[in-house]
Order: C-alpha cells, then structure tokens, then sequence
C-alpha cells in the first residue's frame, strides 16, 4: 500500500503542473499576440490576376536562364 504522504506529494506537483501549464499557456498567448506581424496597410494589390501571373511568370524565367547559366 502506497503511504499517504506520498499521494499527497503526487497531488500537490499535480497542481503545480496545473498551475504551471496555464502560466505556459497564458505566456505563449502574449507572445503571439506581441510578435504577430502588423496588419498590412498602405499598398494594395494594384496588378489584376493576369498582370500577377505574367510577372510571376518573366521571374520564373528569368529564374531558369540564370541556372541554365550557372552549369
């Protein structure tokens, strides 16, 4: 049979986990919302769909040839 005085000490860091991993977590949150990255403001999308993917396109590319190059 286990004595009391153990289960008492397993209760008792039951609880301090407890308390521990809300602390974690209410830490993790701040954190989060600190270094989450601002809204964007300012510029918005000036290119339609089409604009876009022919840039992307040109990058792509020119991406290709500057590979073609290297070998």
């Amino acid at each position: 049979m286990i004595p009391q005085k153990i289960i008492n000490e397993v209760i008792e860091l039951q609880a301090w986990a407890m308390v521990f991993n809300e602390k974690a977590t209410r830490l993790r949150s701040e954190l989060e919302r600190f270094y989450a990255p601002a809204p964007k403001r300012g510029k918005k999308k000036i290119l339609s769909a089409q604009q876009e993917a022919a840039l992307i396109t040109k990058r792509r590319q020119s991406i290709l040839k500057a590979n073609k190059n290297k070998f």
